[in-house]
């Protein structure tokens, strides 16, 4: 963990101050040190603590009742002797933010019974309007639940959203459909519903990912589950947020750096197009396929809402790192007042930046949102520069030593951290670049070292008589 405290003379250093040269150097080399052993530890650590363990099928658990009555039904359950018909529905997204993944849910239709009236479970359900949903949410400690409803109200909603629907009957045996179909109202019991939610492993889809996987006998896994296709959950993420420059910007910035690990087509079957895809090519033990035809309920009339370029937070980067580069080459030329106000106004972008950063990695449980390269190059502890950076703004007084001497040790180690970046450090590559950018800009505009005044008698300079003392006493002397 970062330190956070400082000293407090280093927050508050002027011209008084006093410090060796060589336990300055000791100072920062141990603080830059720590920061890099630290990350280092995290980012090696065993990747299945940060990758699920893929192909763990849900156990086969038997409905119970209050009363543990064996395999009574809850009310509502599919009758065992009858064979229900079970399809899974895949929902394309709409025009609100939280619809851009897709939707995926199962439905039960019993002999006799029209579509409309089949029972829809969804485990999906959660309350946007909770007190600390965002905090909850962000920290990875947020609930989801599953629910069950007739299809025919749900298409009326999502017809008002303009999604498409798209339904594929599933052909399982008789006898996995009577289990699958117990094992869902089981499912959607208040005791049991209710779930944390992880948008990679614990969500609508990979929870029908993991039932048909159960109920297929592992086909789904066996299909699925050694596919690669070389993409990352941070390639699916940025597709989906296609357009939208703010998510875009969080996406490249926030989450760590098993988010660019490759992935299987199993662990990619988090997005409902992904699983749509997948399970449309898997095949049960008897040969034959999982989904039958599909059918389109609805179609979206509007444009796909990811349209988008999924690139531009890594452009609008780009942008800010010439920016940087830029104001550096004028730095020389620009008064130290704007010097002082535009070093200043960067340097408190860097400490909140870094604060949001050490926040987020210090109390999500997401293991997503942890092990950041990035908190290595954009500090808390630049803090320490608003103090010199403000004295430039507001007395043109040049930096210390100690602050210039603190901006290139952070380049160097940036520098280090961006060499290392495509070798071994991954992670994505425009934020370091502009960190690094910055840093160099904020070299450059803190200008020249402060300049030790010459305190020896023959160069005070006295305002009373306006002459050195030292020319007032010789113009003494000739007059005498």
């Amino acid at each position: 963990m970062l330190q956070r405290r400082m000293h407090r003379g280093c927050l508050f250093c002027s011209v008084t101050v006093r410090l060796t040269v060589r336990r300055n150097h000791r100072a920062l080399a141990w603080v830059f040190l720590f920061l890099f052993s630290t990350l280092s530890s995290s980012a090696m650590a065993d990747p299945s603590s940060v990758v699920g363990a893929g192909g763990s099928a849900v156990d086969e658990v038997k409905p119970q009742t209050a009363e543990g009555e064996g395999d009574k039904a809850e009310p509502g359950a599919v009758e065992g002797a009858k064979t229900p018909q079970i399809s899974v529905v895949f929902i394309g997204p709409g025009d609100d933010v939280y619809t851009l993944y897709g939707h995926t849910v199962l439905t039960v239709r019993r002999p006799g019974e029209a579509q409309a009236d089949a029972r829809t479970y969804n485990f999906g359900a959660t309350d946007f309007e909770a007190e600390g949903y965002v905090k909850r949410f962000a920290t990875g400690r947020v609930e989801f639940w599953g629910t069950a409803a007739p299809y025919g109200e749900l298409m009326k909603t999502w017809g008002r959203q303009d999604r498409t629907v798209v339904r594929y009957p599933i052909n399982l045996s008789p006898d996995a459909a009577r289990r699958l179909a117990l094992r869902l109202e089981h499912d959607v019991q208040p005791v049991h519903s209710h779930f944390t939610y992880d948008t990679f492993r614990a969500n609508c889809a990979t929870k029908i990912r993991d039932l048909l996987d159960t109920y297929t006998g592992g086909a789904v896994f066996a299909a699925l589950g050694d596919v690669h296709n070389g993409r990352s959950y941070r390639d699916d993420v940025k597709a989906a947020f296609a357009g939208r420059t703010g998510l875009l910007m969080l996406t490249e910035i926030v989450p760590g750096v098993s988010l660019d690990a490759p992935r299987t087509h199993w662990e990619q079957a988090f997005l409902p197009a992904h699983l749509e895809r997948g399970l449309v090519s898997v095949d049960l033990p008897n040969g034959g396929p999982l989904l039958g035809a599909s059918m389109v309920d609805h179609s979206r009339i509007g444009p796909d809402p990811r349209d988008g370029w999924p690139h531009i937070a890594q452009a609008v980067l780009i942008f800010f790192t010439c920016l940087a580069v830029l104001l550096a080459y004028l730095a020389p030329r620009l008064s130290a007042r704007a010097r002082g106000y535009i070093l200043s106004t960067g340097v408190t972008a860097y400490a909140l930046l870094g604060l949001l950063l050490i926040a987020v990695h210090t109390t999500t449980d997401w293991s997503d949102l942890k092990d950041n390269w990035l908190l290595a190059v954009v500090l808390p502890l630049d803090a320490f520069l608003l103090w010199p950076a403000l004295r430039l703004a507001s007395r043109a007084e040049p930096p210390t030593r100690l602050a210039r001497k603190y901006v290139g040790f952070r380049i160097v180690f940036t520098g280090l951290v961006v060499l290392l970046t495509p070798l071994v450090l991954a992670g994505p590559w425009a934020p370091k670049w502009a960190a690094l950018a910055g840093l160099v800009a904020g070299w450059r505009l803190m200008g020249d070292l402060e300049k030790k005044a010459d305190t020896s008698p023959e160069r005070l300079y006295t305002k009373r008589t306006g002459e050195y003392p030292a020319l007032s006493r010789a113009r003494k002397r000739r007059t005498m």
